[in-house]
């Protein structure tokens, strides 16, 4: 053997030598990770509303409501990449100490480490920041910022993270002239408590008509990936007294809240919606507190969107069904929809369980409507490789 072929073969032998080793090193546990949950805060009381986000670390931020007999206070809890309490935060920290019936709680990363935490109180939507010491963050009120009113409190907003640090939030408001509509209320907070990317201080009310009468039934945001906004919205028309339907809409916004280049403050229109049967509903009446749309970004510059149309079985009991879409988007009217042969089980009816019958008649979808709108509102947009 000669002297070359002697030195690969012992260099070959160190490298697998060297692998092996580094097998046998010790792993980083997962200490307090097992087959059973891990305990977060240990209490007799009930806790009703719970909320999570991650830290931007594997970790996640806990928050609930946790009830007392006068109503319940908001508290917090870290929790490790490994399973372990963030010892920092001790036994918990209060996000808000004033007792209250609260109706829905959410958080939302800030990527820093902290959490944004939302809820609502009564008909008052608030919002507050956590910094990752466990602390209410410099700039924010003890018990959180009040964004404004939601129709009812069966209502959560539609939440978001701009990518940068920020939050979108968007819901379902009444407006302060008349003719007193349902109309979609949106802000942009910065983690300083302010309006962000150029967006006022207060709230803005997006996807209206100036001077047309037009209710909006329910609404979705979803952040694009230059800081922007998409937002669907479905609604119903109201002129003379009398309700009629409306559309499933799009519209993109800026940062600012305002329309990104091509589109307008209205969008375009996807879909009709019936609306009118929900406002003539005394089951549901016109801003149900269910998801009637929703949006997601297609991880490129288009979006996709779902959408509840509402019909009537032949009891007469109004029956919200699921279409899907991929909408390829113009400001002008729109293509007709490719359709999809599909079934999609019945959802819920409204009278479930006094009138099983009824519901249990209720018509499956059978048809699914899939298109996809581009960033610009322009012509068909290519599929993402």
């Amino acid at each position: 053997m000669d002297a070359a072929t002697h030195r690969t073969r012992l260099l070959v032998l160190t490298v697998l030598l060297s692998l092996l080793a580094l097998t046998l090193l010790p792993r980083p546990a997962h200490s307090a990770w097992s087959v059973d949950p891990v305990p977060v805060h240990a209490t007799t009381a009930l806790c009703p509303l719970v909320a999570a986000s991650d830290d931007a670390h594997y970790g996640a931020i806990l928050s609930w409501q946790e009830n007392t007999g006068s109503g319940g206070v908001l508290k917090a809890q870290h929790v490790l990449a490994n399973g372990d309490v963030d010892p920092a935060w001790g036994a918990g920290v209060n996000v808000c100490t004033s007792e209250a019936t609260r109706t829905a709680l959410g958080s939302v990363s800030d990527g820093a480490g902290g959490a944004y935490v939302w809820w609502t109180e009564s008909s008052a939507l608030l919002l507050t920041r956590l910094s990752p010491a466990g602390a209410v963050a410099a700039g924010w009120p003890a018990c959180g910022k009040v964004l404004g009113t939601v129709v009812s409190n069966r209502q959560r907003p539609s939440v978001a993270s701009d990518g940068s640090g920020g939050i979108y939030l968007a819901w379902e408001s009444t407006t302060l002239s008349p003719p007193y509509l349902p109309a979609v209320e949106a802000v942009h907070r910065g983690p300083d408590n302010t309006g962000k990317g150029g967006w006022p201080d207060g709230a803005l009310v997006l996807g209206s008509t100036p001077f047309s009468h037009e209710l909006a039934n329910a609404a979705a945001i979803a952040a694009a990936p230059d800081g922007g906004l998409w937002l669907a919205f479905a609604t119903t028309t109201y002129a003379g007294g009398t309700y009629t339907a409306g559309d499933v809409r799009l519209s993109r916004l800026t940062s600012a809240g305002v329309p990104a280049a091509g589109w307008d403050t209205h969008g375009i229109s996807l879909a009709p919606f019936h609306g009118e049967l929900l406002t003539y509903s005394t089951a549901w009446g016109p801003v149900p507190g269910m998801g009637l749309v929703a949006v997601a970004g297609d991880g490129g510059a288009g979006a996709y969107v779902v959408s509840a149309d509402v019909t009537e079985d032949a009891n007469g009991v109004t029956v919200p069904q699921p279409r899907a879409g991929r909408p390829a988007g113009s400001r002008s009217p729109p293509r007709a929809p490719r359709r999809t042969p599909t079934r999609v089980p019945t959802l819920p009816c409204v009278r479930w369980p006094t009138d099983r019958a009824a519901c249990s008649r209720a018509r499956p979808v059978s048809s699914a409507r899939t298109a996809r709108f581009s960033r610009s509102a322009v012509g068909p947009a290519p599929v993402p490789r």
